[in-house]
């Protein structure tokens, strides 16, 4: 049995209840979201709630393999509070190591410059960085500007983030003529880390998630066609498929009360056995799937 909820099931704060945005505030994720100069930024939706089922299904696997060799069956008291340390690992071990706060950043990063998402000219964004002199002699190459990785503000990685303003000016100025699509793919073939910033609706069209059948279109019985989101690991021995689209509310409540339960209409005690697993709902498994265009 899984049981999961925002501070878990023991604790001092175990009864109090709470959403998504409270819940990042309080883990520390917040925090580190915005520019210095500005207020913490709430991460968009339930973010932790996203981490805590992962990592849930993957404690209920564990449980199953634990129950196949030993026959025991388990209870799993996840914390989604704690499931979302494991996103601030880096922050925390700095922390304990020499007592450095990590504090918000904007875009910048400690390492690598230039760093950050820059407009272009389709009305979309950039997201480049460089991690090393070579990377940033080929951007500046790619970009028709070679002298920069002369410049003296720009020679180095600690000059670059020193002059990290300058830098993303010069960014700015290229990015603002290219289209992101285009410009990240000559970035790319420059062996320059470049991407375009995806919208909601450019993640349905997208090449990669469409060849790795992220997306797989079920019939829902009210809605029609629905784009079901498939998990982001498969396992091969043991495929996994997305059968069907949503329940409407209460569409099994008979079958599995008369069915599952062995309950009469009166709701009486069972009367014959349980219905064998052979028996129970199917649905049947669609091999042809359609993905969203538009």
């Amino acid at each position: 049995m899984l049981s999961t909820c925002n501070m878990g099931q023991t604790g001092p704060r175990a009864d109090t209840p709470g959403f998504g945005s409270q819940l990042t505030a309080l883990a520390g994720m917040c925090n580190l979201t915005g520019f210095p100069v500005g207020p913490p930024m709430l991460l968009y939706g339930p973010y932790i709630d996203f981490i805590a089922s992962v990592l849930g299904a993957s404690a209920v696997l564990a449980a199953l393999e634990r129950r196949r060799r030993t026959g025991q069956g388990a209870y799993i008291d996840v914390s989604q509070y704690e499931c979302g340390l494991t996103f601030l690992a880096g922050p925390l071990l700095e922390y304990h190591r020499s007592g450095k706060v990590a504090e918000r950043a904007g875009n910048t990063d400690p390492d690598a410059a230039p760093h950050g998402a820059y407009p272009a000219r389709d009305g979309c964004w950039l997201a480049l960085s460089c991690w090393s002199d070579a990377e940033f002699t080929a951007l500046a190459r790619a970009i028709g500007r070679s002298e920069l990785a002369r410049d003296a503000r720009f020679a180095t990685p600690a000059a670059r983030r020193a002059n990290a303003a300058a830098l993303d000016a010069e960014m700015a100025a290229w990015t603002r003529t290219h289209h992101a699509a285009a410009a990240a793919a000559g970035l790319q073939a420059a062996g320059v880390h470049a991407h375009p910033v995806n919208t909601v609706a450019d993640l349905f069209t997208d090449p990669q998630l469409a060849a790795r059948r992220i997306w797989r279109g079920r019939p829902h019985a009210v809605f029609g066609e629905q784009i079901c989101g498939f998990p982001a690991f498969d396992l091969s021995e043991t495929p996994g498929e997305i059968t069907r689209a949503a329940p409407r509310l209460g569409e099994h409540t008979e079958h599995v009360f008369r069915e599952l339960l062995g309950l009469s209409a009166e709701g009486t005690a069972p009367t014959r056995p349980r219905a064998r697993s052979s028996d129970r709902l199917k649905a049947p498994r669609e091999d042809a799937w359609k993905a969203q265009t538009s």
